[in-house]
């Protein structure tokens, strides 16, 4: 049996807030209480090789999408990235627009998948730069607010951070692009609770563009008649 006939898959980009779907969550299983629900969390620089065979019911992805990838997609907003540092990093005391210059004689804590260009996420960064990899975003986080380094960071993911003054962002000439979030689907995608949470997304596509602070009109499309 397969996992849609019991239960819902959702993947989250490593960069989406799982809080958004906090309510979401605790409605389906009211309204589905013998309904199975998994939550996993990926980084989208992975390989996609095994995503034509592999019929996961909804992901959202943040950046680009390979070609001859066969989804259907929805434009849930955009993630706008930040520059960040320590409160006692010495770009702090620059006192205007940090530069390219001066991020090259600094180190750059990013996450792995950025290097290697997969998902368009290595936008911003300088060449040449000395860098400390990683291979998730807490691990990012934890280690700018210790002062090594700066790194570029999904601003709604470390708001809380930034609101208590644990991270500084700093303006720069060479910003991050903002990062488009869809949601995807196999055309092959089907079932009551796909139907349940393809419908909840599409409802909140709008919402969820505001939260991440861009103020632009959602592409819906409907899923794929069956």
């Amino acid at each position: 049996m397969h996992l849609q006939d019991r239960g819902i898959r959702i993947i989250l980009d490593t960069h989406f807030p799982l809080s958004t779907l906090g309510q979401d969550i605790s409605v389906f299983i009211s309204a589905y209480p013998e309904a199975r629900i998994e939550i996993q969390r990926e980084s989208f620089g992975r390989n996609w090789e095994d995503w034509n065979t592999n019929n996961n019911d909804l992901v959202v992805v943040i950046g680009h999408i390979p070609e001859g990838i066969q989804a259907n997609t929805l434009i849930l907003g955009w993630v706008h990235f930040v520059l960040c540092v320590s409160p006692n990093h010495h770009f702090t005391h620059n006192g205007g627009i940090i530069t390219q210059r001066d991020r090259l004689k600094d180190i750059e804590i990013v996450m792995a998948e950025n290097v290697q260009g997969q998902t368009g996420r290595n936008q911003g960064m300088a060449p040449l730069q000395n860098r400390i990899l990683v291979s998730d975003l807490e691990s990012q986080v934890s280690l700018i607010k210790q002062g090594i380094g700066h790194g570029f960071l999904p601003e709604t993911m470390v708001s809380g951070e930034l609101d208590k003054g644990e991270l500084i962002a700093l303006p720069v000439d060479l910003p991050r692009s903002d990062e488009v979030i869809r949601l995807i689907w196999h055309p092959a995608s089907k079932g009551e609770y796909f139907t349940w949470w393809y419908q909840r997304f599409a409802q909140k596509a709008e919402s969820l563009a505001l939260l991440m602070r861009q103020q632009r009109s959602p592409d819906i499309s409907g899923p794929p008649v069956e």
